[in-house]
């Protein structure tokens, strides 16, 4: 029983140490824009939008700024009907 329960905390903290605050997508999603990275920046700006969304809301100057950066990263890429209504 033990080692299932240790087994069991293990897991939790793998989860844990995977899971990604807004900043830390954020920072991801810049670092990659930087580099003109685009297509690789826009899932991590999807994620960053939907992480913003959950810890802040949606009238949060975060929320805001994760939209904007998934817009840009859209534009970057021509997907101008995707940015738009960000």
């Amino acid at each position: 029983m033990k080692k299932i329960a240790i087994l069991f905390l293990f897991v939790i903290a793998a989860f844990v140490a995977n899971a990604q605050s807004f900043m830390d997508l954020n920072d991801q999603f810049n670092e990659l824009y930087k580099k003109g990275a685009y297509k690789e920046a826009v899932p991590i700006g999807i994620r960053a939008l939907a992480k913003a969304k959950t810890e802040y809301g949606e009238t949060h100057e975060n929320f805001a700024i994760a939209s904007h950066n998934l817009a840009e990263g859209y534009y970057a890429l021509k997907q101008y009907k995707l940015a738009l209504p960000l």
